[in-house]
């Protein structure tokens, strides 16, 4: 991956991610930390997947979890968010996603999260998707 100003490589560092990753399991649905404990394990499994990962930061200061190259060459722009359903929290992550994809225009934009209620919809061509369908079903 070519590492620009605009994005970071990500690491994993020491056995934070891991402890984090392993708690997604039990706390999930009780922690205000829950979204945290979801980005730890969507990073791990993107590794696991072989992908190269960054985040992104554009020159309007938003910033998009994930900037993913996969072995097979697709690009993704990635957020997570364990709770969609607060209007504020969808208009901010299409927001970053969209600032990024100016910088990134071959990227896919997706979001990942924990709970996708039915009447919730991103812009086009923002793609929402459960936790559970992103990690059961890769694409």
């Amino acid at each position: 991956m070519d590492l620009t100003s605009d994005i970071r490589h990500l690491t994993s560092g020491s056995s934070g991610p891991l402890t984090s990753g392993i708690s997604f399991v039990y706390k999930i649905n009780n922690v205000p930390s829950g979204s945290h404990a979801l980005e730890t394990a969507v990073f791990w499994e993107l590794k696991r997947r072989g992908a190269e990962i960054g985040y992104v930061r554009t020159q309007s200061g938003y910033e998009v979890d994930f900037f993913a190259r996969h072995v097979d060459g697709r690009q993704e722009l990635i957020q997570v968010c364990a709770d969609m359903d607060d209007p504020q929290t969808r208009e901010r992550e299409s927001r970053a996603m969209f600032d990024a994809q100016k910088q990134h225009p071959d990227a896919a934009m997706v979001v990942i999260a924990f709970n996708k209620p039915a009447a919730v919809r991103l812009p086009d061509p923002i793609t929402l998707l459960p936790a559970v369908e992103w990690f059961l079903y890769p694409q």
